[in-house]
């Protein structure tokens, strides 16, 4: 120790200033540790110098200090709690709304995102007026940290029913064509591989399922646009052939809502042939089917979507669609998973591309 601390002073030598402004506070420091052994002032100092000349190693511990204090307060239900009411404030924007979803009132509301301010020691959100509420930088980094914070304490409630009623859920919100002509496929061949895991599908708009998984109330998504956010990773799948069905002489357009993965094909193709016809607003495709069956009006769709014995047009248009799911996905099932639903594709490619070659022969 001795040699230790006499290399360190040949190394900050003539560092005076330092010497008189930490000489006191090491002879604290050293006091309150309660040493028994009885060290010259020589040598504390030098070992206060030590640090001061490394000061980052300060800088770290505090990091420390403040991970230990979080990951403490995480632990408890209390933080939990906390951090559940300010993902949903982030969310609403809005203190009202939340006190709704989370049948609480307003004050209980306000009161709990001031007691985790205080407890993280930053503003979380800048408040204008009343209503107008934005979040700051430091919000939009706890609430990625508290998407997975969360999401790791679900994981391990459901890994103990998992443990005890032997079964695991995974959520699959999937856009309207995939789930209705590729996701029955697309399950028959997940089902047997994993009999104990509870799989749950729902379908929304291809926007609608991309935040569905940035805020983890699903596990995997299925779109038809190539839309990204923080968060989430994108996979491209199989293609997808667009066409024109229906009455070829009619003026009246069935059209999908702005959010769905045909809308922006349909934009294209009415400025290319600058068309201006009426618009019906339909939001399901069931429906723009069974219209077009009964032989009213026509619309761009998927040519997988297109009832028997409606006309229809090839138009050239191809897309793709995209598997979504988290970055971080802490089950081993659901990255198994995963994997299983790529594989899937390209076996599907495959298929589709020998279907062709066969045709054609």
């Amino acid at each position: 120790m001795i040699v230790f601390c006499t290399n360190i002073n040949e190394r900050l030598s003539g560092n005076k200033q330092i010497v008189s402004i930490y000489l006191s506070l090491g002879k604290q420091c050293w006091t309150s540790c309660l040493i028994a052994s009885e060290f010259d002032q020589k040598m504390i100092l030098n070992i206060v110098l030590y640090i001061s000349y490394y000061n980052h190693f300060m800088v770290y511990l505090n990091q420390i200090v403040i991970i230990v204090i979080i990951i403490k307060s995480y632990g408890s239900e209390r933080m939990l709690k906390l951090l559940t009411t300010f993902r949903v404030v982030y969310e609403t924007r809005n203190f009202s709304r939340t006190a709704e979803l989370l049948f609480l009132s307003q004050p209980a509301v306000s009161n709990q995102v001031k007691q985790l301010e205080r407890e993280l020691g930053v503003t979380l959100f800048e408040r204008n007026g009343r209503k107008e509420m934005k979040p700051t930088k430091q919000a939009d980094l706890l609430y990625e940290r508290a998407l997975v914070l969360l999401e790791d304490w679900q994981e391990t409630q459901q890994q103990l029913l998992d443990e005890q009623n032997e079964e695991e859920v995974c959520r699959i919100v999937a856009s309207h064509t995939f789930a209705v002509y590729l996701l029955p496929k697309l399950l028959k061949f997940l089902l047997p591989k994993y009999p104990k895991v509870n799989f749950v599908v729902s379908y929304a708009n291809s926007h609608h399922a991309l935040d569905q998984i940035a805020k983890h109330e699903a596990d995997f998504g299925f779109i038809e646009k190539p839309l990204e956010t923080t968060g989430v990773q994108r996979f491209s799948l199989m293609e997808d052939e667009l066409v024109i069905a229906g009455d070829p002489d009619s003026q009246l357009w069935l059209v999908r809502e702005s959010t769905s993965g045909v809308f922006h094909y349909t934009q294209r193709y009415f400025e290319e042939k600058n068309i201006h016809g009426k618009k019906m607003l339909i939001k399901s495709n069931e429906i723009i089917a069974a219209l077009l069956k009964e032989g009213v009006g026509c619309s761009i769709l998927s040519k997988r979507a297109t009832p028997e014995n409606v006309p229809m047009k090839s138009l050239d248009y191809h897309r793709n669609f995209y598997l979504i799911q988290r970055t971080h996905l802490v089950s081993e099932s659901l990255q198994s998973i995963a994997k299983e639903i790529l594989i899937y594709n390209e076996f599907y490619k495959k298929t589709v591309e020998k279907n062709k070659r066969d045709f054609n022969s």
